[in-house]
């Protein structure tokens, strides 16, 4: 299977059974920290990046509603460090060796030292696949809305940033649902995601994906970002035949 070329044309990949996530552990120590929570998108941090010119994702979304993030590992190192940056276009070797510059400075929030159980099932599941960038804890209240909309960076390229092969318009990103609540739907690439608590999803985020929260339990979830390694992409080229992907033809 040529690897490139498979996560630039499929939409999401259900990769459970690549790992073995203790969701009940990681909710637990949720809970101890729910007043850290702040509104996803802040835009007082979005402007200063903007204003920075760094690459990355944070734009409020028009209709946005009850939707709260927080962060275990940053730019910062602060747990309100919520806006995905760091990571070039990687459409050459140049801005690919400048994302690792830039992730050398990213590092565990304060969070991690209250969290210890969930770093220590991150690091064991994942960490051993990929140079983290960010890792965020996401909240969406009874009634909630994460309206449809696509992650890529506000900004001028000298190339297309939905044609030329770069980061964005790949595979990029991973979700893990951690309690799933009945009514929940969450949908990507016009289809509707098969979330069960303890899922993980490889998902393209330049694709158009929302969620609403129509059940009367609050949502949580994980995002998970960063450059994978060699030994990623061998374990998941291994296994793919037995996983649903979107379009599911592209494994063949």
């Amino acid at each position: 299977m040529d690897y490139i070329k498979f996560i630039s044309k499929t939409s999401w990949v259900d990769i459970t059974s690549m790992f073995l996530i203790d969701v009940d552990s990681i909710m637990d120590e949720i809970y101890k920290v729910e007043k850290e929570f702040i509104e996803e998108r802040d835009q007082d941090q979005y402007l200063k990046m903007q204003s920075n010119k760094t690459i990355g994702i944070g734009e409020r979304l028009d209709n946005q509603d009850k939707w709260s993030a927080m962060t275990l590992y940053s730019s910062s190192g602060k747990s309100t460090d919520i806006l995905t940056q760091g990571i070039n276009t990687n459409h050459n070797k140049k801005s690919y060796r400048e994302s690792f510059r830039n992730l050398r400075k990213h590092s565990w929030t304060d969070l991690s030292n209250t969290m210890p159980k969930t770093t220590e099932i991150l690091l064991k599941n994942f960490g051993k696949y990929m140079k983290f960038s960010y890792i965020k804890i996401a909240k969406l209240e009874p009634g909630g809305v994460v309206p449809e909309h696509n992650d890529m960076p506000k900004q001028d390229f000298d190339f297309d940033l939905l044609k030329e092969t770069n980061t964005y318009n790949m595979l990029n990103s991973f979700l893990v649902e951690l309690n799933c609540p009945k009514g929940l739907k969450a949908t990507h690439d016009g289809v509707k995601l098969p979330y069960k608590k303890g899922s993980v999803f490889f998902c393209n985020q330049s694709k158009s994906h929302g969620t609403v929260n129509n059940s009367s339990e609050v949502r949580y979830n994980l995002r998970i970002q960063g450059l994978h390694n060699k030994l990623f992409r061998d374990n998941f080229i291994k296994n793919i035949s037995s996983m649903e992907c979107y379009p599911d033809i592209q494994k063949q």
